[in-house]
């Protein structure tokens, strides 16, 4: 299978010929070598690139270069400037060479091998002298002539960092690191985050806070907002500090570079547009955008990110602190001891929605949604779920419509939505999040879809970055796919961190959840020359986490068995002489952790004389709610009053 046919030509010879020819599938870098006849080197040398195949649909390649080396005499014919290669001199330590015709007055050399020498060399009339040391591996030597009096003064010439030193990243050696991975114009609100990460409330992690922008000069060859810079600094800190680092979360936004309208003079990337390259203030990484990929291959990894990654794709401080409102309301309501169904019963509470086109997609979403309830209610998250399906061509009913909002504005912990979907949002809608009053009870919302965690497009927002930058309301995190989803791998990805969530590493953070994930889906994926890899990397490495990846989705470390006034009550309610047998339901609710491990409900039972009895049944355990019924006898003969249970 392939999808791109290249040809290359040499044109500058009669008759043309033909100097490679090859088919390839997907992404493919090509370096080839070839020889030519002396004679064939002309004044213009033309070299050819073809797309041969009309019937591929669609095959693009670029030319990153193209370099004709050829043997010309020693002379510069009056240029001033000038690349040229020494062969190693098998017979002395030097090459002394004599080159004609310099056309400038001032010259300088340098002489690239193993070292790179500086000389200005001599110059007699116009007869440019050069020693050219040999290179120890025995390679040509690259000669580069320069003419001072004609090079660019700098005018804008100032120390980095503006103390004209690097910083030292080795020297940091932070343990197990929260990296925050931000832009100079969002650092106050960076820092206001490192503080209270770095605090008891919000962790007492170990925060170093890193700017971009320090990255290029050392990290991506001094390429401004390249995405080297990150992962070469990534790679840097998991190689030499003490330990690998936890958390990468980067604060501002990205713009793809890419421009998906290029040859339609639209929608232009960071790289043809320059409004558009200055949005982008913390670049990802590849197309389609992958902020996992940034560290995916890395310390042993394949499609997992080495560093468990999220990203805020904040444009201002303002954004970057009323997240960081959200967050610490959202933590406060997890680390509050006191377990009442009140401000406990939200975090058990989970929505679905079904979407789909037609009645068999709507059916096979259905399915899916099913089988991550099923896990969902069981132990150890033990959920409510509520599912909503489509089952016309409607949004949604308007009865479910208002049941929803309800729902969200009393608070759920996650939302999971499967269907058709844009940058825009779902096929399955809830309200306007403008319109959602869930202050401080903040779900993680998962978009099986297309396009709608697209955070990396220039001007309008997505809606992962509508629902998660709004302040006071909305979501703490947005999971979903920044391109095409593909259903199979969507339900695979999805049912393998829903297991991951609520059962296999129950308890640990949402990022960790994402690697796990991706390190079960990825065995058996070849990416090399497999077009049945392309929809499995697209959805695992697109899935895009749009918040911290160190939250944790209101998980608890035990189990809390909880029995309010309101959930007792006695069948049937009025007793009368002729009623021999009474029932006493308990509703238990499990505002913690979900468990299958037994326990004794013990019932008292005192009587008007004072006299107690005290019942007792064995529960299997408490997921979430169950009602024990006590069958108790009346005793008329000594019940006859108020009786106390």
């Amino acid at each position: 299978d392939y999808n791109h046919h290249t040809q290359i030509f040499h044109t500058s010879q009669t008759p043309s010929r033909m100097l490679f020819d090859t088919t390839t599938l997907g992404y493919d870098m090509i370096r080839k070598y070839f020889s030519l006849p002396a004679d064939s080197i002309k004044p213009i040398t033309n070299i050819l690139y073809h797309v041969n195949d009309d019937t591929l649909s669609s095959d693009i390649i670029n030319v990153g270069s193209t370099t004709v080396e050829y043997p010309h005499i020693p002379d510069f014919g009056s240029a001033t400037t000038a690349s040229f290669k020494v062969d190693y001199n098998t017979a002395q330590p030097f090459t002394n060479y004599s080159i004609a015709n310099y056309g400038g007055a001032s010259p300088l050399v340098y002489m690239v091998g193993d070292s790179v020498w500086r000389t200005s060399g001599q110059l007699t009339g116009s007869t440019l002298k050069l020693l050219v040391p040999n290179d120890v591996s025995t390679k040509p030597v690259t000669c580069h002539v320069f003419n001072t009096v004609t090079n660019i003064p700098l005018s804008n010439f100032k120390p980095v960092n503006g103390t004209g030193m690097f910083t030292d990243y080795a020297a940091l050696g932070v343990d197990s690191a929260f990296i925050i991975l931000t832009h100079p114009k969002l650092l106050t609100g960076a820092n206001a985050y490192a503080a209270y990460r770095s605090s008891p409330a919000g962790g007492q992690n170990n925060v170093v806070v890193i700017i971009v922008n320090e990255l290029y000069d050392q990290f991506s060859a001094g390429i401004y907002k390249h995405s080297l810079a990150a992962r070469r600094f990534c790679d840097f800190a998991l190689d030499n500090w003490p330990s690998k680092p936890k958390y990468l979360f980067i604060i501002g936004k990205s713009v793809r570079e890419a421009s998906e309208g290029y040859y339609s003079g639209t929608n232009y990337g960071s790289r043809h547009d320059a409004g558009v390259y200055a949005e982008s203030l913390v670049p990802s990484f590849g197309y389609p955008c992958s902020d996992n990929r940034i560290t995916a291959g890395l310390n042993g990894t394949y499609l997992d990110p080495a560093i468990a990654t999220g990203r805020l794709a904040a444009v201002s401080n303002a954004q970057v602190t009323d997240y960081l409102a959200k967050i610490t309301e959202f933590e406060l309501a997890q680390q509050d001891p006191i377990y009442t169904k009140a401000n406990k019963e939200w975090m058990k509470q989970v929505q679905e929605f079904g979407g789909g086109s037609t009645a068999s997609e709507q059916a096979q979403f259905q399915f899916f949604l099913n089988s991550y309830k099923a896990k969902l209610e069981d132990t150890s998250y033990g959920a409510s779920v509520k599912a909503y399906y489509k089952t016309s061509s409607d949004p949604i009913d308007p009865v479910d419509f208002q049941e929803v909002n309800e729902r969200i504005n009393n608070g759920v912990s996650m939302m999971i939505f499967f269907g058709h979907g844009s940058i825009a949002g779902f096929d399955q809608n809830v309200d306007d999040v403008n319109n959602w009053q869930n202050q401080g009870k903040y779900p993680l919302l998962i978009g099986n879809s297309c396009f709608s965690g697209d955070i990396h497009q220039p001007g309008a927002l997505s809606v992962s970055e509508d629902f998660t930058l709004i302040p006071n309301k909305g979501v703490i995190a947005f999971l979903s796919t920044v391109k095409q989803g593909f259903v199979v791998e969507l339900n695979r990805y999805t049912d393998s961190i829903v297991r991951d969530i609520s059962q296999t590493n129950y308890g640990l953070s949402i990022g960790q959840h994402i690697q796990h994930t991706l390190q079960a889906n990825q065995v058996g994926i070849v990416i090399v020359d497999s077009i049945n890899a392309i929809p499995p990397e697209e959805v695992y490495t697109g899935m895009t986490l749009h918040g911290d990846p160190s939250i944790k989705i209101n998980t608890h470390q035990y189990p809390e068995l909880v029995i309010e006034s309101s959930d007792v009550f006695i069948e049937p309610a009025n007793i009368t002489l002729a009623t021999d047998t009474m029932d006493v339901n308990l509703i238990i609710t499990n505002l913690g952790r979900g468990t299958n491990q037994p326990f004794t409900a013990n019932l008292t039972r005192q009587f008007p004389s004072g006299v107690d009895s005290t019942y007792s049944i064995v529960v299997n355990g408490v997921n979430y709610k169950d009602t024990v019924v006590f069958h108790l006898p009346v005793y008329h003969g000594i019940a006859y009053g108020i009786n106390h249970f």
